[in-house]
């Protein structure tokens, strides 16, 4: 009976030996764990965190109307049905050349200025969410035949300069992103493929490029949206070390 009590003693203590054994090799190694970061991981948690906090995508809609009779200058124009996520904030209405025209969501109409030609006169609906626009009234509606149509939806996605420089300060942004505090980073956006420093319109970061570590390097070409749907190529080069 002694026997076999003091056998779940010993038992007992070499189980809790044996975890603190356990313990002590896993506070030993975590420094090391935690401070083993793959190169192109670092780069992709930059990347998917910029593309996150500064990219924004536009929806495009083509849209056709062709003057029958009459000669308008501000029509009323019936959306179809599936169109009443537009508002007068979320959305513009642009020309040919790509001018934004006055115009407002009434209802389920779309009314709107422009001085027609005969034949059909192509326009642009703009929309996002991302982005709060702001429209002119436009005039009376004036008398006038016309047909319309509505084309297929379009989407355009880059880098929206406004967001990149909204974007939280340095140390918020690794806390944001999850980036290691004990590492660094630095963004430089280009207008050209050549990677000189007047090329540079944007940037983000706070230290200067260690001499002692190895920079890593991960660069690929974009496109920088402006709010009417027009966009720029541009270079993005990120370094982490």
């Amino acid at each position: 009976m002694n026997k076999k009590g003091l056998s779940y003693v010993d038992w007992a203590v070499s189980f809790g030996l044996f975890v603190i054994y356990l313990l002590a090799i896993f506070i030993l190694l975590r420094p090391a764990i935690s401070d083993s970061y793959n190169s192109e991981f670092l780069s992709t948690i930059v990347k998917q965190g910029m593309e996150e906090d500064s990219y924004i995508e536009l929806s495009l809609y083509p849209v056709f109307v062709e003057i029958i009779a009459g000669h308008p200058s501000s029509i009323s124009l019936p959306l179809p049905a599936g169109y009443d996520f537009l508002n007068d904030s979320n959305m513009i209405l642009l020309d040919s050349v790509q001018s934004q025209l006055n115009t407002q969501i009434a209802g389920n109409n779309l009314n709107f200025e422009y001085i027609f030609s005969t034949g059909i006169n192509k326009f642009t609906i703009v929309h996002s969410d991302m982005i709060s626009y702001t429209n002119t009234l436009p005039g009376a509606i004036s008398p006038g035949d016309f047909n319309y149509t509505i084309g297929i939806e379009e989407n355009k996605e880059g880098l929206y300069e406004d967001l990149f420089l909204n974007l939280p300060d340095y140390q918020d942004l690794k806390s944001d992103w999850g980036y290691p505090m004990n590492h660094e980073f630095a963004i430089y956006i280009y207008n050209s493929t050549e990677l000189k420093s007047e090329n540079i319109i944007l940037y983000k970061n706070e230290t200067e490029l260690p001499q002692d570590k190895v920079v890593n390097v991960l660069k690929w070409s974009d496109w920088k949206l402006n709010s009417n749907s027009t966009d720029e190529s541009i270079t993005i080069l990120i370094q982490t070390w």
